[in-house]
C-alpha cells in the first residue's frame, strides 16, 4: 500500500511540473498539438517495451477496446491540449486547478450513470468545488482582466479527464493489464493528433536545442506520471490514490511562480484552497457514498 500511494505521490508532482515543461517548449516554438503528439509517441512506446519485455500479451476483448481508445484520446490527448491551450490566457498552476474540479464531476456522473447516492460530503465537495472556481476565474483576477477562454478550456479538460477516470471503473479497465490498456488508449491519442497536425498543418519540431529539451522532457515526465499514476491506483485503489494526487496543483502554482513568474493573488489562494477541499471531502470514505439499491 505505501509504495503504492508513494508512486501516486510521484506522478502527481510529475503532472504538476509538467505543464511548465509544456508551456516553456510552447514559447520555444513547439506547437501545442505536436507537444500532445510526441507525448503519446513516447508512452506508446514505453508501454510496448514493458509489454515486450514482459511477455504481456496485448489483447484485448473487442468490446472493451472502443471505450479504451475513447478514454485516450480524450483522457490522454484532448486534456493535454485543453490545458496546453488555456495557458495562453490564464497561468498555468490556475488552470491546473480548475481542472482538479473532475473529482466532483466524476461523482455527478457516478450518480446518473451508475446509481450511486450522493451523501453530505459529496454535495459539500461540489459546493467548495464551484466557489473554488468562482474565486480563481472572476473575483481573483477581476472582471476587467477576466478571460472567459482560458476557464472554458481548462474547464473542458476537467470533463475529458473525468471522463478518463469515469471510464477506469465504468468499462472495468482496471481487470487488464496496465501496460496494455495504456498502449491502446496512448495509440489511439497518437493517431488523431497525427491527423490534427497534418490538417491543421501545425506540425513543428523542436526548433531549438532548448525547445527539444523541453518538449521532449514534458514528454518524458507526462508519460512517467501516466503510468505511475496507473500503477498506484492498481495497488491503492481510487479512493487513497486521490489523496495523493492534491500535491499536483500544488506543485504546479509553485512551478508556475518560480519559473514563468506567474502571479497569484490572495483571492485565487482562497479559490485554490477551496478546490483542494472538495477534492479532500470528496475523496473522505462515507457510508453514505454506498451505490443505492
Amino acid at each position: 500500500m505505501k509504495k503504492s500511494l508513494l508512486l501516486c505521490i510521484i506522478a502527481a508532482i510529475g503532472f504538476g511540473v509538467a505543464p511548465t515543461f509544456i508551456q516553456l517548449a510552447v514559447q520555444s516554438g513547439v506547437s501545442q498539438t505536436s507537444c500532445v503528439l510526441f507525448n503519446n509517441i513516447l508512452l506508446m512506446l514505453v508501454c510496448l517495451v514493458m509489454c515486450l519485455a514482459g511477455r504481456h500479451s496485448l489483447r484485448i476483448p473487442a468490446k472493451k477496446l472502443l471505450p479504451l481508445l475513447l478514454m485516450g484520446i480524450c483522457g490522454m490527448g484532448f486534456t493535454v491540449l485543453l490545458l496546453s491551450l488555456s495557458y495562453q490566457y490564464i497561468a498555468v498552476g490556475t488552470a491546473t486547478v480548475i481542472n482538479f474540479l473532475y473529482p466532483s464531476i466524476v461523482t455527478v456522473a457516478c450518480a446518473v450513470f451508475m446509481h450511486r447516492r450522493l451523501g453530505r460530503s459529496s454535495y459539500l465537495a461540489i459546493l467548495f468545488s464551484i466557489l473554488g472556481l468562482l474565486f480563481i476565474s472572476v473575483i481573483g483576477t477581476g472582471a476587467a482582466s477576466f478571460q472567459p477562454a482560458g476557464l472554458l478550456l481548462a474547464l473542458g479538460s476537467a470533463f475529458t479527464y473525468s471522463f478518463y477516470i469515469f471510464g477506469n471503473e465504468y468499462f472495468g479497465i482496471g481487470e487488464y493489464p496496465v501496460w496494455s490498456a495504456v498502449f491502446y488508449m496512448a495509440a489511439a491519442s497518437a493517431c488523431v493528433f497525427v491527423a490534427i497536425n497534418a490538417m491543421t498543418g501545425q506540425f513543428t519540431l523542436p526548433p531549438t536545442g532548448s525547445a527539444a529539451i523541453f518538449a521532449f522532457g514534458g514528454a518524458a515526465v507526462t508519460s512517467l506520471s501516466f503510468l505511475l499514476l496507473n500503477l498506484g491506483i492498481a495497488g491503492a485503489g481510487a479512493a487513497q490514490a486521490s489523496f495523493a494526487t492534491l500535491i499536483e496543483p500544488v506543485a504546479s502554482v509553485v512551478c508556475g511562480v518560480i519559473v514563468l513568474d506567474e502571479k497569484i493573488t490572495l483571492f485565487t489562494v482562497i479559490g485554490i484552497v477551496l478546490i483542494l477541499l472538495s477534492v479532500w471531502v470528496n475523496s473522505t470514505p462515507s457510508r453514505e457514498k454506498a451505490p443505492a439499491k
